[in-house]
């Protein structure tokens, strides 16, 4: 009798294992693929909320120092959040640096700014590589638009978990907020696509399917839809829900859905 409910407790775990791998590694590319998209926006978030004050620069209270130098003719800006870990404003714990290259003011067509992290990180999370943003003037709807770039970018997970290397092109229209001086107000709607690569090695592409809803006072995306495709595997279909700021969406794969979280 005990031999028989070992071997049933042992079947049990096994089951229960391979059941939660399974579902890993079906999410796995979606969930490094949000991470990297929502960590990145961070990134053009972080920047566009200190350089869009009209009256200048706008420092957190996480921010040990910032300089700016236009002796070269165009905008060098360095934010040093420092070494320590700090809570900012939105709840993120931050330290590290991150360096900007501006060719103009943020509100000129064509300007375009060159971001690039050095030692920066985001609740644990390392973040590198670089980012380009560009002014691409109004759309025929008469809303602004950036065009943002990352080139290798990288992310290394807290405690050893693994590291993503992730590429996009994307476009962002200004949806809301355009008319006001507070960026409190302001939101993005992301197009495009990106490739990488997830913590398991794994080769993946992504596609936005419908509009990705970037608010810049949440810390992640309220809605749109992503396609994303691991290397010789079916399409995951990434679901960023109806409007709600939460970590949470949904991953498709052959009629099985999963819930999901990214940071």
């Amino acid at each position: 009798m005990k031999r028989s409910l070992l071997l049933l407790m042992t079947i049990i775990v096994v089951v229960s294992c391979g059941k939660k791998n399974e579902i890993e590694y079906s999410t796995a590319s979606a969930e490094d693929h949000l991470t990297s998209q929502n960590f990145f926006g961070d990134v053009f978030r972080t920047v566009y909320s200190v350089t869009s004050d009209i009256d200048g620069l706008r420092a957190d209270n996480c921010i040990d120092e910032m300089e700016a130098d236009t002796t070269a003719g165009a905008l060098s800006l360095w934010i040093n959040y420092g070494q320590d870990e700090c809570i900012s404003p939105d709840g993120r714990v931050r330290n590290g640096e991150i360096y900007c290259e501006f060719t103009d003011r943020w509100s000129v067509p064509g300007a375009s700014v060159i971001v690039q992290p050095g030692f920066y990180s985001v609740d644990g999370y390392t973040i590198g590589g670089s980012v380009t943003i560009t002014n691409l003037g109004e759309n025929e709807f008469g809303r602004e638009e950036f065009e943002l770039k990352v080139f290798n970018g990288e992310i290394d997970s807290p405690d050893n978990g693994g590291s993503i290397s992730w590429n996009c092109d994307m476009v962002l229209e200004w949806k809301e907020g355009q008319v006001s001086n507070f960026v409190e107000d302001d939101v993005f709607y992301w197009t495009g696509t990106a490739n990488g690569v997830n913590r398991n090695g794994s080769e993946f592409e992504a596609e936005i399917q419908e509009p990705i809803e970037h608010d810049i006072v949440c810390r992640w995306f309220k809605s749109g839809m992503v396609e994303v495709t691991p290397s010789g595997r079916e399409i995951r279909e990434v679901d960023l829900g109806l409007g709600d700021c939460n970590e949470l969406a949904t991953v498709t794969v052959e009629a099985q859905t999963y819930t999901v979280s990214f940071p």
